[in-house]
């Protein structure tokens, strides 16, 4: 989650970003409310995805496509 990951970059710690977000009552895709180890893993896992689409490339030729990771 973006807003997550903003927060952090503000140097907000996770405690205070579940304040934040809870008292916006912003729930989880699930619908309920955060607590600081949700915010931890969520972003950690947003992280983790922008670096892994950082290190994805795609070759496209002919009819076949392949994923290279890690590259």
């Amino acid at each position: 989650m973006r807003i997550i990951n903003k927060l952090y970059a503000l140097g907000m710690s996770t405690n205070v970003i579940t304040k934040y977000l809870n008292d916006r009552r912003i729930l989880t895709p699930t619908g309920k409310t955060y607590y600081p180890e949700l915010i931890w893993v969520t972003n950690k896992k947003y992280k983790d995805r922008l670096n892994r689409e950082k290190n994805t490339f795609m070759l496209v030729e002919n009819e076949f496509f392949l994923v290279l990771r890690g590259v």
